[in-house]
């Protein structure tokens, strides 16, 4: 496989987790007490970004931190230049309250 090909592979595989990702932060949501310290947080604080918001924020240099919380081998793969790696569920679940509250938290 050419490295083009792998490139059009990682685009195809970010955009299906992007558009996921809205129902599996709820599920972490509903399974932690809180969310990034915050007690009682819901969806209802979640939006879906499009790929272009996002790197408008990153261009932009916005408070954002990026979480990839696909496993640790796609991870070393290749992810955004700057993303942090939390596996799903496996570290997010015990790890959450390591995220910022100070930030806009972005997970794919």
């Amino acid at each position: 496989m050419s490295m083009d090909e792998r490139k059009e592979v990682i685009k195809i595989r970010l955009t299906l987790t992007i558009g996921l990702m809205p129902a599996i932060i709820s599920t972490i949501i509903s399974g932690c007490d809180s969310v990034d310290g915050v007690s009682g947080a819901s969806s209802a604080n979640i939006e879906r970004i499009t790929k272009e918001e996002l790197n408008t924020l990153l261009d932009d240099q916005a408070d954002v931190l990026v979480v990839d919380v696909r496993s640790k081998n796609l991870y070393s793969f290749g992810h955004i230049p700057g993303a942090i790696s939390m596996t799903y569920p496996d570290e997010i679940r015990y790890r959450h309250q390591e995220l910022p509250i100070d930030k806009t938290l972005i997970f794919y």
